[in-house]
Order: structure tokens, then C-alpha cells, then sequence
């Protein structure tokens, strides 16, 4: 059928032309049909074959068309379709190359390039004769190239992932090696990965065992022999190849190659592991109560070393150390002078020392500094961690009977007075009893109201307690506790044994009519030792000694 189109088509071809040319009195003239010709022969013949070429001889039986397809096979390999030999679109094909045939070329030999050496090959070829009729598709016996050349590799193209010393690969990443021809594991090979120590300067080597070298055809995969948990991030990772520890099919061996730092240079094929950021893995003090405000200096510790030439790039704004209390927030930036790196701890000294009930915390900023890997610390938050300063005192230290030696606003002594501390409704509130009742003569007491801090190691006594009512100067009105100086409370200060002194502090008189008001008694001091000792002072007259407004 294909040739009976052929021959149509070449016949109405040829009476158009006729008709174009003949005479009009010829155009109705009879003509004898004419049959295309027999397709022409080939015989071929392959040699001269070598690692990536080899020669094709023909002899072809007329003038016409010549195709020649050659893809990798065997003798079983499928015969193309002669349509595709035609188009020269056969799948897979690795040459393909069309001759047009003449008197002078019947015979001829064409060159067969980029083939791969030792691989098996089918060339398959077809011929048209001048009226473009085709033959039957022809072919050789299958044909294998040979292999002289060492196998070879592009390290700046054929290596996944690609070499780069920046820090960008997975830990524990598999290397691929695309080598130009199929290869072969040596029974003695040498092939190392290596890890480099900044620590020591080294590069620590381990063998790549057989299990962990995958070879299929030309792609030689390699899995490390370091699991990612003995890895760091940010570290340097090499890989070394010995010679001839990998050969293609024919024994042919690989250079091999060497890598790792060379003058200070890295060489070979290498990588670095990703940079992730660095959590402390602990941090001291671990107590988040401290009785000794000189004793506080943070030390931070990491999983590895940390790069002390970190600190030349150091922003004294990256570390802020806060101290705050019930009444004011300071924060104070670290000077790199504060800061001390020893192995994979970073110790960081207070800018001053916190008072008595002050809290401690500080933030870093990620990256304020980094670990000999290049891995950045990570960020620290205000409150993340937190120390108050404390002298860690419990209410039952001033719960007791005390002897308080008073001294007047003349530094003359007045009296020894007892009198006792309890605990009161409320935490931390504490009560003064007995100390008024003993200095006036009362026949009930009048207590006096006061805070205990054990964190700051005080007790609190508020101004302007109203203690008693009293007639003075035949005026009624009533006796207060008063701050000799301001209307903030009477500070006393308690140490380790719940003795203390308060200072500046008074019994102040105002009548219900306002009409007189001054200082019953005033004092400088008044000295609050536990224990009883016998009481020397007597009782005190309601006499104002000083008629004036407190301030």
C-alpha cells in the first residue's frame, strides 16, 4: 500500500509537469504508466571502534538516500519502524545521520561519535532509491566500545550537594558522585570523610564502610560514617578518595583525590553543615535566691566551645542586665569588659551589685556572640531567668521579747523599755505591743503597726499611727506614732541575730480641736536588742515638750 501511494504519487506529480509542458494538442495524447524502481541495497560494515568512536563502512546498490541510527543495545535489541528510520526519530538513539547518495559516494565510511565507552551498541540503517522509495531496515551485529580511559568526574558539576564552604547542608547529608561512565567498587579502596575540630585545628577522619557505598551505574552514593548526632552544625565536612578505589567496568581506576585545608585554604571536596542557632544548657546561679549580692556573676553554658574572638565583634547593647524592685526598673547594658569566655562557658559580671530585695534578670540578643563553628547564641529574654537578692530572713526572727534602749533628739539616754513583736492578720504584718503601754504608764497597751521584709531584711513601722487617746494641757485628743522627718515609714534595719535599730521617730500630740499640737517626745535612736533585761526607764507624764507642727 505504501508503495501504491508512492507510485501515485509520483505519477501525478509527472502528468502535472506533462500537462504543463506539452502542447495543447497533446494534452489528451496516451501515456504508458510508469513504475518507481526497486529500492536500493546496502552492506555494511563496522570497525575501527574505540572508547567513544568507531567507523561505519557502506556500499550502497544505487543513487538515493542513506540513514544510519545507532542506539545503545544488543542483538535482541527491537528493529526501528521503517517510518522512524525515515524521520530519523528513533527513541533513544544516540547517533543518528542522513547521506544523500550519489554516483560518487555508493561507497563510503561515516565516523560514529560521543558514544560511551564499554557499552554495547546496535546501529541500524535504511535506503531510499531516487524516486524516494525505501528499503528494509538493515543492520550489524551489536558492537562494544572499548575502555582505555580513566573514569572521570567535574567536582565543580557532577558532585550533590554541590562543594560549598558555606553552611548550608543538613547534617548527616548523603553525597552524590556522577562520574562519566558506570563505575566499580575496588576490593581494596580507601574513602574517608572528614570532620573538622576547630578546637584543635585537626580534621578527625573516619573510614566509609562497604554498607554505606550504594554504586548504581555511573552515581556512586555515600553515606557518612559520622551519625548527625556526632556531627555539629556549622561543622566543615570533607571527603577524600583514594586511587584506584573506584574503576569503571574495565578495571580502569579513578585518580582519586585528596582534600581537606591547605594554607589555610580549603581543598578538595568539602562542605559545611547549617548554622543553628545555640541554646545554653545550663545556667548558674542555679539557687533564684541569693543572700550574697557580690557572689552573682551569670554563667552561661553551651553545648560547644565558644569563639572568643566573638567578643572583638561584641555590641554592648547585645547584653542587658535589669535589676528592679517594688519601686524602679534599671536596666544596664554589658561591656565586652564583663564578659569572659573559658571553653563553652560564657560568664557574664554584673555592671554594679544589686541592693537587698532587688531582682536580677538580663536578655541577649541572638547572635551577640557565636561557638567555634560559627553557630550564633541564641536570644535570651528578660525573665527567662531571675535571681532576687535576698537575706532570706522569716518573721520568726523578730517574733520575740525585745529591750529597747531609747536615746532623745540630745542623744540623752531615756530609758531601757520592753516590749514584744507577733505576727499580725495579713503577710508580713507585724505588731509592737507593750513599748507605749511601759513608756506612759497605760493601763491597756497600744500597739503599734509594722512590715516585716525578710527579703531586704527590714521592719517598717508606717508614720501617723494614731496609738491612744489623751487629754494634755486640759485638751482632749489623741497621741500618734510620727516620722520625726518625713511621712515615710521608720525604717529599721535587721540583722542575722533580729536585732535593730529605728531612728528619727516620736510621740506627737494633736488636740480634737486642732487648737494645739506639738512633740510629746522625740528620738534620735532607739536600739532594739532581743531578750529581756530590767527596765530602767519610768513611766513618761503626757507633757508636750515641743509645741510645733512636724514639718
Amino acid at each position: 500500500m505504501r508503495k501504491l501511494n508512492l507510485f501515485k504519487s509520483i505519477f501525478l506529480s509527472a502528468l502535472a509537469l506533462l500537462t504543463v509542458v506539452s502542447c495543447e494538442k497533446d494534452m489528451f495524447k496516451e501515456y504508458d504508466s510508469v513504475e518507481p524502481g526497486a529500492p536500493t541495497t546496502v552492506t555494511l560494515a563496522v570497525h575501527s571502534i574505540t572508547d567513544s568512536t568507531a567507523k561505519l563502512d557502506y556500499s550502497v546498490s544505487g543513487v538515493g538516500r542513506l540513514h544510519v541510527v545507532v542506539v545503545p543495545g544488543n542483538d535482541e535489541t527491537a528493529v526501528p519502524s521503517v517510518q522512524d528510520m525515515v524521520d530519523l526519530n528513533v527513541s533513544g538513539a544516540v547517533f543518528s545521520k542522513g547521506v544523500k547518495i550519489t554516483d560518487a559516494n555508493l561507497e563510503g565510511t561515516i565516523e560514529i561519535s560521543d558514544l560511551v565507552q564499554n557499552t554495547s551498541y546496535k546501529l541500524f540503517a535504511i535506503t531510499a532509491n531516487a524516486d524516494g522509495v525505501p528499503s528494509e531496515v538493515q543492520t550489524t551485529d551489536a558492537f562494544t566500545t572499548s575502555d582505555s580511559f580513566d573514569p572521570k568526574i567535574d567536582i565543580t558539576e557532577d558532585i550533590t550537594p554541590a562543594i560549598s564552604s558555606e553552611a548550608k547542608q543538613e547534617v548527616g547529608f548523603d553525597v552524590l558522585l556522577s562520574f562519566n561512565e558506570p563505575m566499580v567498587l575496588a576490593e581494596t579502596y580507601t574513602i574517608q570523610m572528614g570532620y573538622f575540630d576547630p578546637n584543635t585545628g585537626d580534621i578527625n577522619w573516619f573510614d566509609v564502610p562497604k554498607d554505606s557505598i550504594d554504586i548504581t551505574g555511573n552515581v556512586v552514593t555515600i553515606k557518612q560514617p559520622q551519625s548527625a548526632s556526632a556531627q555539629f552544625t556549622g561543622m566543615y565536612v570533607f571527603l577524600t578518595i583514594g586511587e584506584g578505589s573506584l574503576t569503571d567496568r574495565a578495571g580502569n581506576p579513578y585518580e582519586g583525590i585528596t582534600s581537606g585545608i591547605v594554607g589555610g585554604n580549603l581543598a578538595g571536596i568539602y562542605w559545611r553543615n547549617e548554622w543553628v542557632n545555640q541554646n545554653e544548657t545550663a545556667v548558674a546561679p542555679t539557687d533564684e535566691i541569693l543572700t550574697d549580692p557580690a557572689s552573682l556573676s551569670i554563667t552561661l553554658t553551651y553545648p560547644n566551645n565558644l569563639n572568643t574572638s566573638s567578643l572583638g565583634y561584641y555590641d554592648k547593647s547585645s547584653i542587658v542586665v535589669r535589676f528592679y524592685n517594688d519601686e524602679t526598673t534599671t536596666d544596664y547594658k554589658v561591656d565586652a569588659s564583663l564578659l569572659t569566655i573559658t571553653d563553652n562557658t560564657l560568664t557574664i559580671d554584673l555592671p554594679k551589685l544589686p541592693n537587698y530585695g532587688d531582682h536580677v534578670t538580663f536578655m541577649m540578643q541572638e547572635g551577640a556572640l557565636w561557638d567555634v563553628y560559627g553557630n550564633d547564641l541564641d536570644s535570651i529574654n528578660f525573665g527567662n531567668y531571675e535571681w532576687l537578692i535576698s537575706y532570706g530572713y522569716d518573721v520568726s526572727l523578730i517574733t520575740a521579747n525585745y529591750s529597747v534602749d531609747l536615746v532623745d533628739n540630745s542623744d540623752n539616754p531615756v530609758g531601757t523599755y520592753s516590749a514584744s513583736i507577733t505576727t499580725a492578720k495579713g503577710a508580713n504584718n507585724v505588731v509592737i505591743n507593750d513599748l507605749v503601754k511601759n513608756y506612759f504608764g497605760l493601763t491597756e497597751d497600744a500597739p503599734i503597726s509594722g512590715v516585716f521584709d525578710g527579703d531586704i531584711g527590714t521592719i517598717a513601722v508606717p508614720d501617723w499611727q494614731e496609738l491612744f487617746a489623751a487629754t494634755v494641757s486640759d485638751k482632749p485628743g489623741k497621741v500618734y506614732f510620727a516620722n520625726r522627718f518625713s511621712a515615710d515609714p521608720v525604717i529599721g534595719s535587721i540583722s542575722s541575730n533580729g536585732n535593730f535599730n529605728l531612728d528619727g521617730w516620736g510621740f506627737y500630740f494633736v488636740s480634737d480641736d486642732g487648737a494645739l499640737e506639738g512633740w510629746l517626745k522625740r528620738f534620735n535612736t532607739s536600739s532594739w536588742v532581743k531578750g529581756s533585761k530590767s527596765a530602767s526607764g519610768s513611766a513618761n507624764e503626757l507633757v508636750i515638750e515641743k509645741i510645733e507642727k512636724r514639718f
